[in-house]
């Protein structure tokens, strides 16, 4: 008997010294482990703990509570995933006492050596189960600092976690809390919702009062004297032939929408989006330019196919928001036009400010491809609603 199976299973015994026939039934296993899937885009917040050049998460509670009293708390919290038993090793630089919580068990806790040398590594092997692991940490503050960097141990390895509770579902990234004078009475983990904690978690996932009232581009992009941005959706257009559908929405400057790479529509001012256009049977990219206008700028479009809507889906197959559209900008009119004919999720675009991606429309949010072993740097695709990122991992 082999130390792993049954002599009479081993490649020896089925193909003997075939070294072709063995080198074959390796690739072809390896192969269906490991399918060539494309990135998946996964929904962030641009405002939340996002990682750095060296692919750890990073948090200045400093910078974003800079009033919060000595001895105050944060928590953080995330989860990963984990096809079956293993080791995680966990890298930690810690400014101030922390605490590492795996599934509601102490891992770590930071003494004044490592507290004191916060651009030190702390190295923390982590006993991950099958299914998810919630990590959180535990920040207190001292003048020597509020916060720290952890993740990865090593850049060629980068993973990457996901906001813990199915209100955030699919998004990459850590929640955590407001700064508290009490510790959590109880630590988060498995099957909570935010709820069940009693505190309010950041990053915010919806748009203020204000925001709301503004066009979609000027909540992502301010005021941009002109410039311009391109919305990019793809449409079920169901009909047999060319099929004719409706144009309905509004406008808050020029506009220009392309559906299937021709343009069906234009408008020189803000004002009523209204037209009948002809596309053929297909699922079809529609793209629309808008233009930055004096107090603001965005547009809202519909697409009816008699008395129903057109069903619109995300074009990266976003993860961790349910948002069709993505946006670029903001960008010069030649950019903008070049969009409307040609578009490469895989390429970073040229905007005024220099290179992008596209983003989601969730407040203070962006989205970024990433692979199992591999992501971008947090922050480049943005889109329209508040909080999204991209990444690939069940979720």
């Amino acid at each position: 008997m082999g130390f792993y199976f049954e002599d009479h299973q081993s490649m020896l015994a089925q193909a003997g010294m075939q070294v072709e026939r063995t080198l074959d039934a390796i690739a072809r296993r390896y192969r269906g482990n490991n399918p060539p899937n494309a990135p998946t885009f996964r929904a962030y917040s641009r405002d939340g703990i996002v990682r750095g050049k060296d692919y750890r998460y990073q948090a200045d509670f400093n910078g974003w509570f800079p009033h919060a009293s000595p001895g105050a708390f944060v928590y953080a919290w995330a989860r990963i995933w984990s096809d079956a038993p293993r080791d995680l090793q966990f890298d930690l630089s810690v400014q101030c006492p922390t605490v590492l919580y795996l599934n509601q068990e102490t891992s770590f806790r930071s003494t004044i050596l490592e507290e004191r040398y916060p651009e030190k590594r702390q190295r923390v092997r982590l006993l991950l189960e099958p299914g998810w692991n919630h990590l959180v940490l535990r920040f207190k503050k001292t003048d020597a600092g509020f916060g720290g960097v952890f993740g990865t141990w090593l850049g060629k390895a980068p993973y990457y976690f996901l906001m813990p509770t199915e209100e955030r579902a699919g998004r990459e990234g850590w929640i955590f809390c407001e700064p508290r004078a009490a510790e959590l009475p109880r630590i988060p983990g498995r099957g909570m919702t935010e709820a069940d904690t009693g505190v309010t978690w950041l990053p915010r996932s919806q748009w203020t009062r204000a925001q709301l009232a503004m066009g979609q581009c000027r909540r992502l992009y301010g005021l941009a004297a002109g410039a311009a941005a391109v919305g990019w959706t793809r449409g079920a257009f169901l009909q047999a032939g060319d099929g004719e559908y409706i144009l309905t929405g509004r406008t808050l400057g020029p506009l220009t929408v392309a559906i299937a790479g021709r343009v069906v529509f234009t408008a020189a001012a803000a004002g009523k989006v209204s037209g009948n256009v002809r596309v053929p049977f297909g699922h079809h990219d529609v793209v629309v330019r808008t233009d930055c206008g004096d107090r603001d700028w965005g547009f809202e479009l519909a697409i009816q196919d008699g008395a129903a809507p057109v069903a619109l889906a995300n074009p990266c197959r976003l993860q961790g928001s349910a948002l069709p559209w993505i946006y670029a900008g903001p960008l010069s009119a030649k950019q903008a036009d070049a969009l409307l004919k040609a578009r490469d999720l895989n390429k970073p675009v040229r905007s005024v400010d220099g290179d992008t991606y596209c983003a989601s429309m969730s407040p203070t949010c962006g989205s970024a491809p990433t692979t199992t072993t591999s992501t971008m740097d947090a922050g480049t695709i943005r889109s329209g609603s508040p909080s999204t990122a991209c990444s690939t991992a069940p979720g």
